[in-house]
C-alpha cells in the first residue's frame, strides 16, 4: 500500500469515526467466530486422537430390532461373556476388555465419598489403551482383585500426591483395595470417561463366576477388542450372526445384532443409548 492510499484511507476514517470503528468491529466479531469454528472442528474431529493403534480398536454394543414398530434399542454396552467368547471364536482379535459401573463408594479414615466415574475393567483394556502412566504400569496394574488404579486427580483428592503405589482405600464399603497405578487424568477428546478403575474380578469375588457368564445379563459391560494387524474387521461383522447363534441361542440374531463400532467413530457418529459422554454429531461439522 502506498502512502498516498494509507493518507487517503485514515482520512476516510477520521472523516466517519463510527462508521469506521463499526466496520472494524465487524471485521474482528468475523474472525474471532471464524477462529472459534475452527477450533470447535479441530476438537471434534480429534477425538481419541491421544491413543496409539485407534484404526485396530474396537467397541461392541448391542442392538434390539424394535418390535411394534418402537425404536430399536442400542444401548453402547453388551453383556459380560460377549468379550471372552469374541477372543475365543475370532483369531482376528488380539485383545477384548470390558468396563462397567460408576458411581462406586471409596472412602480413606473419615473421607467417603461416591465417585461417579469409578468403574470395573478388565486388566487387558490397558493393552488396547495406551494411557500415561504416573505411577506403576500396564503388566501389574489390575493384575489381582484388590487392585486400584487413580487418575492423578482421583490421587490428589485422597491422597496430595500422585506416588501412592501400595496405598489402601475402602471400596464400596465392603473390601479394601490397593493402589496398583496412577494414570494422567483422560484427555477432553476420547469417549473414555472414568476416574478409576477396580478390577473386574471383584465382580466375580462378590457374586461368583456366573455373573461374568451369564448371555442373559443386563447389557452393563462397554467391551472392547484390538484388532490383529493386516486383518479386516468385516471378517468379524459377517460372523456375527453366526456367533449370536452358538452362545445365546437359536434365533438369537433374528431379534438382535452387535454392532461393531471404531472407537474414532463413537464421538461423532454413535446414536446409542447409555454413551459415557454426549456426543457430537458429523452433521455439525459439515454445517460449519
Amino acid at each position: 500500500m502506498s502512502f498516498t492510499m494509507l493518507k487517503s484511507a485514515l482520512r476516510r476514517l477520521f472523516a466517519s469515526p463510527v462508521y469506521a470503528g463499526l466496520n472494524i468491529l465487524g471485521l474482528a466479531v468475523g474472525m474471532a467466530c471464524c477462529l472459534l469454528i475452527l477450533l470447535f472442528v479441530r476438537h471434534e474431529l480429534s477425538y481419541e486422537a491421544g491413543f496409539s493403534n485407534t484404526d485396530r480398536i474396537y467397541r461392541v454394543s448391542r442392538e434390539y430390532y424394535p418390535m411394534d414398530g418402537a425404536r430399536s434399542r442400542v444401548p453402547a454396552s453388551t453383556n459380560a461373556p460377549v468379550a471372552p467368547a469374541l477372543l475365543e471364536d475370532f483369531p482376528e482379535i488380539v485383545e477384548v476388555a470390558r468396563v462397567m459401573g460408576g458411581g462406586l463408594g471409596l472412602q480413606r479414615g473419615d473421607q467417603s465419598f461416591v465417585e461417579s466415574g469409578l468403574r470395573l475393567a478388565d486388566a487387558e483394556l490397558f493393552t488396547i489403551f495406551d494411557f500415561e502412566w504416573l505411577a506403576g504400569g500396564p503388566a501389574t496394574a489390575l493384575a489381582t482383585p484388590d487392585s486400584l488404579v487413580l487418575t492423578e486427580s482421583l490421587a490428589l483428592k485422597y491422597f496430595g500426591r500422585v506416588d501412592v503405589l501400595g496405598e489402601t482405600l475402602r471400596a464400596m464399603d465392603a473390601y479394601d483395595v490397593r493402589v496398583t497405578g496412577v494414570i494422567a487424568d483422560l484427555p477432553a477428546n476420547t469417549h473414555l470417561d472414568f476416574s478409576g478403575l477396580l478390577s473386574l474380578q471383584a465382580l466375580v469375588l462378590a457374586n461368583g463366576p456366573a455373573v461374568l457368564e451369564q448371555w442373559n445379563s443386563s447389557t452393563d459391560y462397554h467391551t472392547y477388542f484390538l484388532l490383529r494387524e493386516g486383518v479386516s474387521v468385516e471378517s468379524i461383522r459377517s460372523g456375527i450372526p453366526d456367533f449370536m447363534e452358538r452362545h445365546m441361542g437359536e434365533g438369537a440374531s433374528q431379534f438382535s445384532t452387535l454392532p461393531i463400532m471404531n472407537i474414532r467413530d463413537i464421538h461423532l457418529h454413535s446414536e446409542m443409548d447409555e454413551e459415557w459422554k454426549e456426543t457430537g454429531s458429523i452433521n455439525t461439522v459439515y454445517a460449519f
